[in-house]
Parts: C-alpha cells; structure tokens; sequence
C-alpha cells in the first residue's frame, strides 16, 4: 500500500489500519532499544538511570543558568549620558 499524498485519498477503513493502540509503534521502539543496546551495551537499568538523570538535570541547568546570569539589562538606558 502506498502512502497517501493527501487527506482526501484516505477513506475510513485505510486510516484505521494507519494507526495503533500503543503510545509509539512497537517495531520502531524495538529496533531503536536494540539499536542502543547493541552500541552502548549497557543494561536496561543503566539506560533508565541515564535517563532519568538526563531528565532531572536540563531543568536544574536552565534554572542555574539563569539565577546565574541575572536578568537581562538593557543596554540603550546606559547611552544617554
């Protein structure tokens, strides 16, 4: 089956069959988890623990980054002298 170029080529029992339950598609989520395990070799507690660190950290950066920085001054007001 081809894909469509546009909406109007999808009839009701076509864009069923394009779509699934799960929350992403099974043989993608298995090629990308067998893709990382065959080049990292890590162990799946590994994957979940640098993960979740990677997902704590970026916030925790930005809010650093930006307590840090200060808020921003402009700099036409320094210009009238």
């Amino acid at each position: 089956m081809h894909a469509p170029m546009n909406t109007k080529e999808i009839g009701p029992s076509v864009s069923v069959h394009m779509h699934h339950t799960e929350s992403v598609d099974p043989t993608l989520a298995g090629w990308i988890n067998d893709l990382l395990h065959d080049l990292l070799g890590w162990g799946p507690w590994t994957f979940v623990v640098v993960f979740g660190l990677a997902i704590v950290a970026v916030p925790i950066w930005l809010i650093y980054m930006s307590l840090r920085n200060g808020p921003a001054v402009d700099d036409a007001e320094g210009d009238e002298e």
